[in-house]
């Protein structure tokens, strides 16, 4: 006999998108289709935090983000449950130049660079 685990279709998730570049304001616009966060200013140290119930399988959870520091955009998606399960830390930095990173909670916390961003003055 083979058991086979399903994934809830539903399940309670945090996203955090962190600005960690050095005296750099970041203004962050995070959006599903159902819900929008609105365009906030992130000062240094600080973040942009959500919860949501994630629905999976048909009429999945997607939350994208879009992202501006002086005359630079970036755009990405925050959580897709397609592929993501659970909760996820996101940090704008100046390493590299500017890049942004992804960190999954419950697994190792062991950042991911995602996106280099070469943002002027980092």
């Amino acid at each position: 006999m083979i058991a086979i685990m399903a994934h809830p279709s539903t399940q309670m998730i945090t996203i955090d998108v962190k600005n960690e570049l050095c005296s750099l304001k970041v203004i962050a616009h995070c959006q599903s289709k159902d819900d929008d966060l609105r365009a906030q200013v992130l000062d240094t140290g600080s973040a942009l935090s959500w919860n949501f119930t994630a629905r999976y399988g048909v009429g999945a959870t997607v939350f994208w983000c879009n992202l501006a520091v002086r005359d630079k955009r970036l755009s990405f998606t925050a959580f897709n449950a397609d592929n993501d399960k659970n909760d996820i830390y996101w940090v704008v930095t100046c390493e590299e130049g500017g890049s942004i990173y992804k960190s999954i909670w419950s697994c190792s916390k062991i950042p991911i660079r995602m996106e280099e961003w070469n943002v002027v003055g980092c």
